[in-house]
């Protein structure tokens, strides 16, 4: 039972990042008179995305310098899978079909990656912040516009964010509890994008576990 509803709170990330209110909103923009800004904006949004690969077991990313290693009985969701969870059109005879489909997007499901026998699982999201109006922004600050919007409404949030590293990486880390699941909460910031990354943890796979799969 905990699978399914680890792989479901999993699917619901997804969208509930998709959908996402902490971006401002573009029509009022527009109604305002930036057009040619915007434009400009949504033009250069997306290039500094690159997609991340995935070899054996290993999951590489230029872009963040994260390195993830998934345990044996652990499997990769492939980028025409990923491509599926976001409504996206992913087109195989297409060069670089992921990266150039996903860097139009508000937020891209990086990686996905699962124990496929408890459903545990570990997701990468981009938020694309230039795309979204708040380039630049810290951690702490993502944080709480994703609280003051709603992002983590119904979920209990213990203790502040926590300095992390991962892969050698600073990251700030928070635990939240859903639907008496844990989830382990990391975010990491980039110029133009923010790095989330979430654990679901369905199983008895500890914090120390899933942070020392990325090395």
């Amino acid at each position: 039972m905990k699978r399914f509803i680890a792989i479901v709170m999993a699917a619901m990330l997804i969208l509930s990042f998709s959908g996402c209110s902490i971006v401002k909103d573009f029509k009022e923009g527009f109604a305002e008179g930036f057009e040619d800004g915007l434009k400009s904006t949504i033009q250069q949004s997306g290039k500094g995305y690159t997609h991340g690969v995935v070899e054996g077991n290993v999951y590489t990313s230029e872009m963040t310098g994260l390195t993830f290693t998934a345990p044996d009985g652990w499997s990769f969701r492939t980028d025409e899978e990923l491509m599926e969870l976001m409504d996206g059109v992913y087109d195989e005879e297409v060069e670089d079909a992921f990266t150039n489909a996903a860097a139009k997007m508000n937020t891209v499901t990086e990686m996905m990656a699962i124990d496929d026998n408890s459903g545990t699982n570990v997701i990468i999201v981009y938020e694309n912040l230039l795309l979204t109006g708040n380039s630049g922004i810290s951690e702490e600050e993502y944080f709480e516009l994703a609280k003051t919007y709603g992002s983590f409404e119904g979920l209990a949030i213990f203790d502040e964010l926590e300095s992390v590293t991962l892969s050698g990486k600073d990251c700030k880390y928070v635990q939240i509890n859903n639907e008496g699941i844990t989830q382990y909460y990391y975010m990491m910031a980039l110029e133009d994008y923010m790095c989330i990354i979430v654990a679901t943890n369905a199983g008895d796979t500890t914090r120390s576990e899933i942070e020392s799969m990325f090395g």
